[in-house]
């Protein structure tokens, strides 16, 4: 994601363009994608295996694009 106002997710924030084409392959709004970026909520663990698909990554990668804070 290009405009970054949180450090939260660093290296998925590298791999997406912006926050509406998360929410394009998890099938939810930009603000719900917002919402799990700047830590006020957390993504499912579906959402994560399904945000990593997309960029060609396994389950097995979950700890490095989403680190517990």
């Amino acid at each position: 994601m290009k405009s970054v106002t949180f450090d939260s997710y660093p290296r998925l924030r590298q791999e997406y363009e912006n926050a509406i084409e998360m929410a394009e392959v998890i099938f939810k709004s930009p603000a719900y994608i917002y919402q799990r970026m700047n830590g006020r909520r957390t993504f499912t663990h579906r959402e994560k295996v399904a945000l990593l698909a997309h960029i060609g990554r396994g389950p097995e990668e979950i700890p490095q694009f989403f680190p517990e804070v």
